[in-house]
C-alpha cells in the first residue's frame, strides 16, 4: 500500500482506475477484475441499478503494446469493493478512497464559490443534465416504448433544454 488512489476526471465524473485499487489493497488486478465482473453480474439482475454507477469498463494498453480491460470506479463502485473488504487493508482503502473524493468536492465547491453567479448556474445546469441523460439512458436501456411516447419525451427534453 504504497501509492495514493489517484482521481481521474472523464466527461465530469471522477473515477479510479481500478490498477491502482488493486496496487493499492495489494491484490492481483485479475483478482479484482474477477470481483468486479462478479458484482456488476448481481448488479444487472436489478432493473433499478445501473452497473455503470458503479464500475466502468475501460481498456489500457500495457507494457507489451495488448489492449488489457480494466475498469473506472464510481465512489459508489469504490464503496462496493471496500464494503467487501476487511481489516487494516479495508480500513485504510476506505480512508483513502473517502479522502480523495472528499478533497476533490471540496475542490470543485471552492472553485465554484469564485466563479460569477451565472456560471456556477451552468455548470449546475450541466451537472443536471449529465444526470439526466444517464438516467435516460437507463430507461432507453430497459424500456422499449412506442413512436408517440418517444415524441412525447423528446419534446419534454427540449422544453427543458429550451427552458
Amino acid at each position: 500500500m504504497n501509492s495514493t488512489l489517484k482521481l481521474i476526471e472523464t466527461n465530469g465524473q471522477y473515477l479510479i482506475d481500478s490498477r491502482d485499487v488493486a496496487e493499492y489493497i495489494d491484490k492481483r488486478h485479475d483478482h479484482l477484475l474477477r470481483d468486479i465482473k462478479k458484482y456488476i453480474d448481481v448488479i444487472s439482475t436489478n432493473p433499478n441499478l445501473g452497473a455503470l454507477d458503479f464500475f466502468v469498463p475501460s481498456t489500457y494498453q500495457d507494457n507489451k503494446g495488448q489492449v488489457r480491460p480494466h475498469y473506472l470506479l464510481t465512489k459508489k463502485g469504490c464503496e462496493m469493493v471496500a464494503n467487501k473488504m476487511t481489516g487494516e487493508k479495508g480500513v485504510l482503502f476506505t480512508a483513502e478512497y473517502v479522502t480523495r473524493f472528499n478533497e476533490m468536492e471540496h475542490y470543485l465547491q471552492t472553485g465554484y464559490s469564485q466563479l460569477s453567479p451565472q456560471l456556477q448556474h451552468m455548470i449546475r445546469l450541466e451537472q443536471k443534465q449529465n444526470e439526466q441523460d444517464k438516467r435516460l439512458g437507463r430507461l432507453e436501456d430497459n424500456l422499449s416504448i412506442d413512436s408517440f411516447q418517444q415524441n412525447v419525451i423528446q419534446k419534454q427534453i427540449k422544453k427543458r433544454v429550451y427552458e
